[in-house]
């Protein structure tokens, strides 16, 4: 397997794998999440246009794992300079999306893209990490081991 830059070339490989792990927010979000979605713009079209977004944006990297020419996860993330009254934070590495096809799960796929990530971090200078992540997925618990602590709690109630 290859961890490399995306190519614009990657897109149809990318949203392929962004299917399969959006496949999973169902049970992550529970009952609430099918009242989000939108239904009136068409999905595919924009979530495109989303993942391009990401994939053209300046202070930020994405990568894609590559396994015998079929791309089998992406990461994508962001550098933030935060601007606040109230703190005086480090340079910071926002890590936006990381998604692994489900048949790759569990054979580090996700740890090589993290490892790309970790370098461009570092070699900007960037001196904190940060990730979102649904309460309910198990990847929490990868991302503990990974030295990632539980700061803040986004908290939602549906009517």
């Amino acid at each position: 397997m290859i961890v490399r830059k995306v190519k614009m070339s990657d897109l149809e490989a990318v949203y392929a794998v962004y299917q399969d792990f959006n496949a999973d927010l169902y049970k992550y979000f529970g009952n609430g999440y099918e009242a989000m979605r939108r239904h009136k713009e068409p999905v595919e079209k924009m979530t495109k246009d989303a993942l391009l977004k990401d994939m053209r944006r300046r202070k930020a990297m994405f990568f894609v794992a590559e396994e015998d020419g079929d791309i089998v996860g992406y990461v994508s993330a962001k550098i933030i300079d935060y601007k606040n009254a109230h703190l005086d934070r480090p340079k910071t590495g926002l890590i936006e999306d990381l998604a692994v096809k489900k048949e790759h799960r569990g054979k580090r796929v996700s740890s090589k893209l993290m490892q790309e990530v970790y370098s461009w971090f570092k070699m900007n200078d960037v001196k904190l990490y940060e990730l979102k992540v649904i309460a309910a997925n198990p990847a929490v618990e990868i991302y503990k081991k990974w030295g990632f602590e539980i700061k803040r709690y986004d908290m939602m109630r549906f009517a």
